[in-house]
């Protein structure tokens, strides 16, 4: 909003400069951004520029008022693309903040979400804001050649103390501003802040400090930082392109002072500033704030309004500091980021469990117009979008291929057993795994993960095994230090067990100049959603051979030690999965073998389908329990009575047959049950001629005849889903059903008008993908509503 005009440079003083917090965690009183206090602190230093950087503020101040309201700026809006090449350096000293090539892809993720009004929590921004939500059709790509004409990934690596200061003298090899744009990650901050950059009218004056300076651990949102401050570094590509904060020219927020001060942008609420909170109830100047602004201090940042996109195009479009110059054709080409010449794409998560829905992200370099995938045992199996979303019913590892295209070129990848897709009824124990039979990683049951795309990972070995030729290997000599490398199992079943026990061998040798290598063990009940720690060696402790200053390989048993890991009952679900972590610290190879799970019975048998309680089961619906070790057989009760004393009690003994549970000994195919009956069911175990207790009982309702029976299916059941969510382009509507229905899709939007109404759409058993035509839906919010029969769905859905 223009409501005062002001000099950025000239808004100081020192008691508000020397105020400034020196915390650098996640909390509400830590300092976001440290830009104008930085800026204020570089023109105490260098009095003698700060007349020229008040005229190059002043000239691209007139340069924005006049493009604001040019034909450029309205072609701009309507269709070019800024691409913009970035380097980050990550300046590090073998530490945690020597940060994964996966965090930095990350980032870049996150950052063009961003600016493309893309990112999966624009859904939140209150309906007040909606409509001038702002997308940039701005892109980062990470360069691919380097000043000298090198081949490069983007990513420079220096290791430098001033990882530990991280102020502009910390802003080491420089890559050309007006070809780069400069990202250095540190392990500190000198101010004390999360991360902070110049405005182009200094860094015009004095380009040697050009660029954004961050804290690793606000760099994306894994590895060493979170969800929590994922957007800094689009914060920070914002005062880069000349935004301030929505308050105007400080970095102190919640100051009534501040509703006399503005931005300089025309749509973005007169505001005294939030820092850390999130009331979206907030007025402190007259209106309604919009603390969701990625330029506020909020701990809910979510948009960029249209009016910051537009003065952010009037600096690319503007002489000051060449930030013109960075999205040229012939920049593009230099940086090696102008060219169609990759195919490539990346899972948010490398495994999923079976229904469920896998996120694959395009990373073709670079300038992909339209995308062919093909997935394996996916649902769709093809897909045209940029960034799917693909259901899996199947378990196993499964391959996935991209064909990426534009005008000009068409490139193809193939990864082959690229996802494991983990059943939601894990493998059964015991389990034995020597390796013996392996031929390749990944595969069914373990899946190698390399964050940081180098080529040091976990890979099957042939030949260095135990007491066989097979086993897994880290390739570890000659690794960078300070990586990290995971590798990851199959769910388990190990819900049958009283107690569990997880042993494995291992063997490793140091160098002699090697650090405290780690190796450590994780457990997760969930399918991989939570894990905790379940056993850790590192450094001489894991070492099980002397020191070996060549890549080694175990030649005996001898070399080899073994680990075991007791589970309690917390851990025995029916989706329980493993993995190991290992940190390298520049030590020799590691090998794994033998790993096995085994554990107690229980005593009491464990019931498996139907679940209790289901409805709308088929009359000759299969009863399935548990395998269970040690015992004879197993004997079941079927009747209408929750007694088990009724005249229509079925009753039968299956001898055991195996710790298998897909062998006939442990189900019960029924026939004829009567509809809209309830069933009540049970097991029980014979050990040695002797009964062991009944099993819990369960029920479940047999579907009514001629009836479709949906009124029980719940939402989570159904997998509802709507994708791509926001989107300004058609989305899909998913839904998984127990049998075929005809439905009624219909959009309203906040008001209750009808956008879109399908009224008999027929869908079958299994997975059904509906498509709206949201590409002719103004923006704004909308409720996407499901009607099956006397029961009704909903989806909240966003238009920008």
């Amino acid at each position: 909003m223009k409501y005062l005009s002001y000099s950025i440079l000239g808004f100081f003083s020192l008691s508000t400069l020397f105020s400034f917090g020196q915390h650098q965690s996640h909390t509400s009183s830590f300092e976001k951004c440290a830009t104008y206090n930085q800026e204020e602190l570089f023109k105490l230093e260098h009095p003698e520029l700060v007349e020229e950087i008040e005229a190059s503020e002043q000239a691209l101040e007139n340069f924005t008022a006049l493009y604001d309201a040019s034909e450029e700026n309205q072609r701009s809006q309507n269709s070019a693309l800024y691409v913009i090449p970035v380097v980050f350096h990550i300046l590090h000293m073998n530490g945690d903040e020597n940060i994964s090539d996966d965090q930095v892809y990350d980032a870049i993720r996150i950052i063009n979400e961003d600016y493309n009004a893309r990112n999966s929590d624009l859904s939140e921004v209150i309906n007040d804001f909606q409509s001038i939500i702002g997308n940039g059709n701005i892109e980062f790509r990470l360069a691919q050649i380097d000043p000298n004409g090198n081949p490069t990934n983007g990513i420079d690596r220096i290791q430098s103390n001033e990882t530990y200061v991280g102020d502009d003298g910390s802003k080491l090899n420089q890559w050309s501003p007006d070809s780069y744009l400069n990202i250095w990650v540190s392990a500190v901050i000198g101010s004390g802040a999360a991360a902070y950059a110049y405005l182009p009218s200094t860094a015009n004056v004095y380009p040697d400090i050009d660029g954004i300076i961050c804290l690793n651990t606000y760099v994306g949102s894994i590895g060493t930082s979170s969800e929590s401050g994922k957007h800094t570094l689009s914060h920070e590509i914002g005062h880069y392109l000349n935004l301030a904060h929505p308050w105007g020219p400080t970095n102190q927020p919640g100051v009534s002072s501040n509703c006399n001060t503005d931005d300089g942008v025309s749509d973005t609420p007169n505001t005294i500033g939030t820092s850390g909170s999130c009331n979206l109830a907030q007025v402190s100047c007259g209106s309604l704030d919009n603390i969701q602004n990625f330029m506020d201090y909020s701990s809910c940042d979510r948009m960029f309004t249209q009016g910051q996109i537009n003065r952010m195009y009037a600096t690319l479009n503007s002489n000051t500091a060449d930030r013109i110059a960075l999205w040229q054709n012939t920049n593009l080409v230099e940086t090696g980021v102008a060219d169609l010449s990759e195919a490539d794409f990346r899972l948010v998560k490398p495994f999923i469990c079976q229904l469920d829905t896998a996120e694959f992200e395009d990373q073709s370099k670079f300038g992909a117009s339209s995308w062919n995938w093909s997935f394996e045992y996916g649902n769709p199996t093809t897909s045209t979008d940029q960034y799917p979303q693909i259901f899996y019913n199947t378990a196993g590892v499964h391959d996935v291929s991209l064909t990426a295209s534009n005008s000009s070129s068409t490139v193809s990848t193939t990864k082959t057993n690229y996802i494991l897709v983990n059943p939601i009824i894990g493998h059964y124990t015991p389990y034995v795994e020597n390796f013996s039979t392996t031929s390749a990683l990944p595969n069914d049951e373990w899946l190698g993960y390399n964050p940081y795309g180098d080529d040091y990972a976990f890979v099957f070995d042939a030949s260095s095994g135990y007491d066989n030729d097979g086993c897994i290997k880290m390739e570890n000599f000659g690794n960078t230090f300070n990586t990290e490398d995971e590798l990851y199992s199959t769910t388990f079943d190990l819900s049958p067990l009283t107690t569990g026990e997880f042993t494995f061998k291992y063997a490793f040798a140091q160098t002699s100049t090697s650090g405290s290598d780690a190796l450590y063990l994780f457990a997760s009940m969930d399918c991989g959603e939570t894990w905790y720690p379940r056993w850790s060696k590192s450094g001489s402790s894991l070492a099980t051979v002397s020191d070996q200053n060549s890549s080694w390989a175990p030649s005996s048993t001898s070399d080899w030690e073994s680990a075991t890991i007791y589970l309690n009952n917390s851990y025995l679900s029916e989706k329980t999965m493993f993995k190991f972590v290992f940190e390298s610290e520049g030590g020799n190879n590691l090998y794994l073998d033998d790993i096995n799970i085994t554990g107690t019975f229980s005593d009491i048998a464990v019931l498996e389908y139907p679940e209790n309680g289901m409805t709308n089961r088929p009359e000759d619906v299969v009863l399935q329990w548990k395998a269970s070790g040690g015992i004879n057989s197993y004997e079941y009760q079927l009747d209408v009575s929750s007694n088990f004393d009724s005249p229509s009690l079925e009753t039968g003994i299956k001898n055991w047959i195996s710790y298998d549970p897909n062998n006939s000994d442990t189900e019960y195919e029924t026939s004829n049950l009567i509809n809209g009956q309830t069933y009540f069911w049970r097991v029980r175990y014979n050990i040695n001629g002797v009964a062991q207790s009944w099993s819990d009982t369960w029920s479940f309702t047999v579907v009514e005849e001629g009836g479709v029976g949906i009124d029980e299916w719940s939402e989570e059941n159904l997998h509802l889903s709507v994708f791509p969510n926001p989107t300004n382009e058609k989305t899909t509507l998913r839904l998984n059903l127990p049998q075929s229905v005809t439905a009624q899709v219909t959009v309203f939007d906040i008001y209750g008008s009808v956008a879109e109404e399908q009224s008999t759409v027929q869908l079958v058993q299994g997975t059904n993908y509906v498509t709206i035509n949201s590409d002719e839906y103004a923006a704004g919010v909308y409720i996407v509503r499901v009607s099956i029969g006397s029961s009704q769905y909903t989806k909240r859905l966003v238009v920008y």
